[in-house]
């Protein structure tokens, strides 16, 4: 391209620059025209638990989540339910785990988000029973929506719990081990969750920074988007840190709100714990590798980062993280965590 316009000459950097003026002028247009995302300054924070994530670094799970909830005086969480987890047996569910916890946070007056579905937090982000991977398609789609229909009619009677979030990130298709996306399957998974419990609205997510939106949305009572900084880097580079400015996200979602309506935006995975490689748990690798990417220092950035955003309601991925650290002898990121949930 700069090729051919050094060859076109002068007039040819003229007019380039003036169509991409345009675009810009019109991209700004819609972003700032009305109605638009304020900039919020009363921050809800919350966190992601993960019971799985939790046994994978060696804690109790238990007794970790009860420190967690009391020790940084959680008032939002975001609860996985794994499907795997629950339906070991096809037709037969075992809720005890996840009814503790639910009930656990209800002790505490915690607002809860229940994720369910498929695609669920943590790697390899689909968790589905082995006994599925032998359906065929129709039955794999039918096994899904079945375990949708009973595990709302499980939880719906908990009344901590705020939001359904259906699947997480089900349009990101390049990251996880996971089928292609199936919109009009999220549809019925949505249907099924409305028709239970028309009470209650519906999250659906997406990636902040790789997501376009526009699908998740169109599904949404409330939208969720993830913000990372710091992730695994391209060619050369191990690590890469997105070059975006805070207010993108609602700059991002003023944008969409011109097509389709965003209801209401949160953020729903809030980057609190190292990207590492090879690994899905950061307690694999030596601490001076988890510290390049989210250390005390930089933790308090991101902190900083998040007010800057103007969004109103954002959920912390790495408590668990934050805990193990504790345990290690290292609290410097427990101790800013709780002092912000505190302030809360």
């Amino acid at each position: 391209m700069i090729f051919f316009l050094q060859n076109r000459g002068r007039g040819a950097f003229k007019r380039a620059f003036l169509v991409l003026l345009f675009v810009f002028g019109i991209l700004a247009f819609l972003v700032l025209s009305g109605p638009y995302f304020k900039a919020e300054k009363n921050i809800k924070w919350g966190i992601t638990y993960s019971k799985i994530q939790a046994i994978r670094m060696g804690l109790d799970w238990q007794a970790a989540y009860i420190e967690i909830l009391d020790g940084l005086n959680v008032n939002n969480l975001r609860l996985p339910v794994y499907w795997n987890d629950v339906e070991e047996q096809q037709g037969n569910y075992d809720f005890m785990d996840y009814d503790w916890m639910v009930t656990e946070a209800a002790k505490r007056n915690i607002n809860t988000i229940l994720v369910i579905g498929r695609r669920t937090p943590r790697w390899p982000e689909c968790h589905v029973p082995s006994w599925v991977s032998v359906l065929d398609q129709a039955s794999q789609d039918k096994a899904l929506l079945d375990f949708i229909q009973v595990v709302v009619t499980n939880f719906k009677a908990h009344p901590n719990i705020s939001v359904w979030q259906v699947e997480n990130e089900p349009f990101l298709s390049t990251f996880g081990e996971c089928p292609e996306a199936d919109p009009g399957l999220l549809r019925k998974e949505v249907e099924i969750v409305k028709t239970i419990d028309p009470s209650r609205p519906v999250i659906i997510t997406d990636s902040g920074e790789l997501g376009d939106w526009l699908r998740a949305v169109k599904n949404a009572d409330i939208f969720g988007t993830t913000m990372y900084r710091k992730v695994g880097g391209w060619g050369p580079f191990k690590y890469a840190t997105y070059p975006l400015p805070p207010q993108f996200y609602r700059w991002k979602a003023n944008l969409i709100n011109r097509f389709v309506p965003v209801k209401k935006l949160i953020v729903s995975e809030l980057q609190g714990e190292p990207w590492v490689i090879g690994t899905p748990t950061a307690s694999d690798k030596p601490l001076e590798e988890q510290y390049e990417t989210v250390n005390p220092k930089y933790f308090k950035e991101i902190v900083t980062y998040a007010k800057a955003t103007g969004i109103g309601e954002i959920y912390w991925w790495g408590a668990e993280w934050w805990f193990w650290l504790r345990e290690q002898g290292h609290p410097e990121i427990w101790e800013t965590a709780k002092a912000l949930f505190n302030a809360n």
